[in-house]
């Protein structure tokens, strides 16, 4: 009974129900006609595994992690990899591309507006869970610029990984370099390096005296008393001409002293030694404004430093004489910083 009565109810508003269904065809035609198609490029790119970060290799399920290939989805999705596409593909030097993404200067730089306009149109999806396969998709009106972002978005992003793998293997080489540099003369074993953490990948300039304070405190050094390398100055070497020699002095005997306290007494002697010996260095270049400023310096460090106060009257009032009296020592320990007549 239900079924017939529903039955009639719909034939009685049969008019009503096929103008609905007519009304539905005319405006899916017009939709179809008025608007334009979107097309879909589709690319796939395969994600790296991730590198070991501790010596040992990984599981297949910490290389395969879920939070690692999302962050190789992230990579994929970032601006640095859409700025690679702007790049590599020459948008920005296309005379029309400013109409085509009808840009205007208030949006900010072109390649800017470019790169985050294409990401709007990038679609990423994974094949399967746990899989390191990524579709990189591109819709797009136009099937030949869909196709040829969806495969410059895949280099790209291969592009990018790469980089992002290179620099820091790069940093530590520069790093490990400057390193074996600052320790030419020392010979140790590996276990009081291992005991006392090698070094501290943090500071830039005189790591090696870090790395020597924190030696002292797991072993004894002996010493050979006779010079065994030749030091090479110069402007653009790390502790050359840079102007900030002695904050990093005092950055690593503060540090020293918080992990051995009885020291902190020793820090003014210390950075005093320090000003002394490039105020002096900066006499011999010719520059006693500069050495002057440092000798100062040493002396409101550690008054009694007469070595100190000696240099400091030279370089402050009696520079030329000083110089004179420094003779033939004075001009080859000027010829050994690169200062020549």
């Amino acid at each position: 009974m239900p079924f017939l009565y529903l039955l009639k109810s719909l034939l009685v508003r049969k008019y009503l129900i096929a103008g609905c269904f007519v009304l539905g065809l005319v405006l899916a035609a017009i939709y179809l006609f008025a608007t334009s198609p979107i097309y879909r490029s589709t690319a796939s790119v395969v994600a790296g595994v991730r590198p070991p970060e501790t010596i040992g290799p990984l599981s297949v399920a910490e290389q395969l992690s879920a939070d690692y290939l999302l962050t190789q989805e992230d990579i994929l999705k970032s601006d640095r990899v859409a700025q690679e596409v702007v790049k590599t593909t020459g948008l920005a030097e296309d005379p029309n591309i400013a109409k085509f993404f009808e840009w205007s200067p208030e949006f900010g730089p072109l390649t800017d507006y470019i790169a985050e306009r294409l990401r709007l149109g990038l679609v990423v999806e994974q094949s399967t869970t746990n899989s390191r396969v990524m579709n990189v998709s591109y819709l797009s009106g136009d099937p030949n610029f869909s196709a040829t972002m969806a495969n410059a978005f895949a280099a790209a992003f291969i592009e990018t990984n790469l980089q992002l793998q290179n620099d820091p293997a790069r940093r530590n080489i520069e790093s490990y370099d400057r390193q074996l540099q600052a320790i030419a003369t020392i010979v140790i074993r590996r276990g009081a390096y291992t005991a006392c953490g090698g070094f501290d990948p943090q500071l830039r300039v005189f790591e090696d005296t870090d790395f020597c304070m924190r030696m002292a405190s797991v072993t004894k050094f002996a010493l050979i008393d006779e010079p065994l390398i030749y030091k090479r100055y110069h402007e653009n070497s790390i502790t050359g001409g840079r102007p900030d020699l002695m904050a990093h002095h005092a950055f690593v005997a503060f540090k020293a002293a918080s992990n051995q306290p009885q020291l902190l007494g020793l820090i003014p002697r210390r950075l005093a030694e320090r000003a002394r010996k490039l105020g002096n260095q900066r006499f011999l270049l010719n520059d006693p404004r500069s050495a002057s400023d440092l000798l100062a310096l040493a002396l409101r460090l550690d008054p009694l430093n007469w070595r100190a106060f000696g240099s400091y009257l030279a370089a402050r009032y009696f520079p030329k004489l000083a110089l004179r009296l420094l003779g033939r020592n004075g001009r080859r320990r000027q010829a050994s910083l690169g200062l020549t007549d």
